[in-house]
């Protein structure tokens, strides 16, 4: 690490909230977790801020998902590191130095060999994750109707199965009847699993989520296609108009499945029924500008937007939760309106 990258590291250590305020870059409080600036997850990022560095990790990330306040910044604004720290120098007054040209090639090749060693391993933990996916999904059972989460949400299994030993997922071990839910690539390859069991969702650990879903009815022949984060939300949209629906997991996936959907279904209309909180209402504006889809929010009346969670987020925010309070006829309007 050389030239202004080095400079903007050490005058931004133990700035670095200040810093990302000013940016305009959502962190939650040191040694915090809460949502992701990079990729949308509700809960999974965490703030350490190490030594003051701005250290982080996020357990949602498909892609390189720690780092310091400076690789942050470069991942929130998609912009390089070099950019980045020009950026932050800015605002700390930091002096640019001036780079020879043999200084700034030697740079440019130890940050391209750095990311090449980074997307190696990446790509080695997805091979696992997907195989260790398919043990785990041909080990599963169809799912029952009366599992515990099924009946709560009043949906049906629609294809997904249910764990009949226990899974260790990381820190977490799933036991017997936790729900299993398939992702998919755009070729319908198995590449992960997302788990959930008492209101509590997981992927699988290692696995990828990026571009991966799970399509509920027939998109082929579709004049009409709905996009959604969630199972529950998906399960409810498809029992209610009997369209079929593309479920992304994640509202940061939302984008990049509704182009793909977009690209290869051009005659079907395409509506995103988003999630009413930051992270979906953001990401399904991207999606709606780059797939040419509509946005459907759920439009909660006031009283229903204030019960939070112990963490101050809201409780209900997607179509499943829209179904249960106000019913099929009110939840159809909202809809198609």
């Amino acid at each position: 690490m050389t030239g202004l990258i080095q400079k903007v590291v050490y005058s931004a250590n133990g700035q670095w909230p200040s810093i990302f305020s000013h940016l305009g870059i959502d962190a939650p409080s040191s040694g915090k977790h809460g949502p992701c600036p990079v990729c949308g997850g509700k809960d999974r990022f965490h703030f350490d801020n190490k030594a003051g560095r701005g250290t982080w990790y996020c357990r949602q990330c498909d892609d390189r998902n720690f780092g310091d306040g400076l690789d942050l910044v470069s991942k929130v604004l998609n912009i390089t590191l070099y950019n980045a720290a020009k950026k932050i120098a800015e605002l700390l007054n930091v002096e640019p130095s001036s780079l020879t040209a043999e200084e700034e090639n030697m740079h440019s090749i130890k940050l391209s060999r750095q990311r090449k060693m980074e997307a190696k391993k990446v790509r080695n933990q997805r091979r696992a994750a997907a195989k260790r996916a398919t043990e785990i999904w041909e080990n599963s059972i169809p799912a029952s109707p009366e599992q515990l989460y099924l009946r709560f949400k009043k949906i049906k299994p629609h294809g997904i199965r249910q764990l009949v030993t226990p899974v260790q997922n990381g820190a977490t071990c799933f036991s017997p009847g936790t729900l299993v839910i398939p992702i998919m690539d755009h070729e319908n390859n198995l590449i992960s699993l997302e788990f959930i069991s008492c209101g509590m969702k997981q992927g699988l650990a290692g696995g990828m989520r990026k571009n991966g879903r799970y399509i509920l009815g027939d998109i082929e022949s579709a004049k009409h296609i709905w996009i959604v984060e969630g199972f529950a939300t998906g399960a409810t949209i498809y029992e209610l108009t009997g369209e079929p629906v593309v479920i992304a997991f994640t509202a940061n996936n939302l984008n990049i499945v509704t182009t793909s959907v977009f690209c290869s279904m051009r005659e079907a209309m395409i509506s995103i029924a988003a999630d009413d909180d930051p992270a979906g209402i953001k990401y399904a504006r991207l999606a709606a500008s780059d797939g040419n889809a509509r946005i459907k929010i759920p439009p909660f009346n006031p009283e229903h937007m204030l019960p939070v969670s112990s963490s101050g987020k809201r409780e209900l925010t997607d179509w499943n939760d829209y179904f249960a309070i106000y019913g099929e006829r009110r939840t159809l309007e909202a809809l198609y309106l």
